[in-house]
């Protein structure tokens, strides 16, 4: 190599190799970092139980939109809420159904039918259920709670007992449904088709606020029979209908026991010292 004749070819050569020098630890800076973050990314901490499970979409009113079988069922599956067991403590009142048109049920009863849960009853799903009864509950002192009772449902879980079984266990619902225009005296006349029925298997029932469904919002949900409701500022219960593998819902009352339902208390095990 030839010797460098002059001080300016020195300082130009050596300014060269600075820049040179400057860009490739630039250079290197910039893919270190790089890949620091990518690799921080890689270990962020794993979403926790209610991270994964996203809340309910929300439509373009403003309003959650209906929940779907397999929305609850995902959410079941993701929270692993306990149960409660619950058993009807008295006989209730019902209106049996022995055909498909609505126009067969008195005013009194067809008026009112799915009023607490706003379900839409369809004449499929009456006939449906021909040998089964109508529910004729009362959700407080003025509110009906008239609904279906699926078939299968009432032939393995009720007994038909009489009206006046019914007024002499139930005063209560009895006193109360009173309270409704015209229904004492369907009570009162003898129609065949008035009976009473009492609940005699317990029901598994999930909270469903213990399923990530907020107590203040109204929520909608896809059942057996239809739409159900829980309003907002009230807590609700689902009952898995093994026959239709669907959930269904119970609305609570003011106690926060499901409507017309009591907590079951399991008697005592006897234990024996040795």
């Amino acid at each position: 190599m030839a010797p460098i004749k002059n001080k300016f070819s020195l300082n130009l050569i050596c300014l060269i190799a600075g820049l040179c020098i400057s860009s490739s630890i630039f250079l290197w800076a910039g893919k270190k970092g790089s890949d620091n973050a990518s690799e921080s990314s890689n270990k962020l901490p794993a979403p926790t139980k209610v991270e994964q499970l996203s809340s309910a979409p929300i439509s373009l009113s403003g309003q959650m939109e209906i929940q779907t079988q397999d929305d609850m069922k995902s959410r079941i599956a993701v929270s692993n809420p306990g149960s409660y067991s619950f058993i009807k403590d008295a006989p209730i009142l019902g209106y049996r159904i022995s055909g498909s048109r609505f126009e067969d049920i008195p005013a009194e009863i067809r008026k009112h039918m799915g009023d607490v849960d706003k379900t839409k009853y369809t004449e499929e799903y009456l006939e449906a259920n021909i040998g089964s009864i109508i529910a004729l509950q009362m959700k407080d002192k003025t509110m009906p709670d008239f609904y279906i009772i699926g078939k299968d449902t009432f032939v393995k879980k009720y007994k038909i007992v009489s009206v006046k079984e019914f007024e002499s266990k139930n005063a209560k619902l009895r006193g109360r449904l009173s309270n409704i225009e015209g229904m004492d005296g369907l009570i009162n006349s003898g129609d065949y088709n008035i009976v009473g029925a009492l609940k005699t298997v317990p029901v598994k029932m999930i909270k469903m606020s213990e399923i990530d469904y907020a107590i203040e919002d109204e929520v909608t949900i896809q059942s057996p029979w239809g739409e159900q409701t829980k309003p907002a500022g009230m807590d609700a219960y689902l009952v898995f209908n093994k026959g239709k593998n669907q959930y269904y819902m119970v609305n609570s009352e003011k106690t926060g026991n499901p409507i017309n339902y009591t907590p079951q208390i399991l008697p005592l095990k006897k234990t024996f010292r040795k």
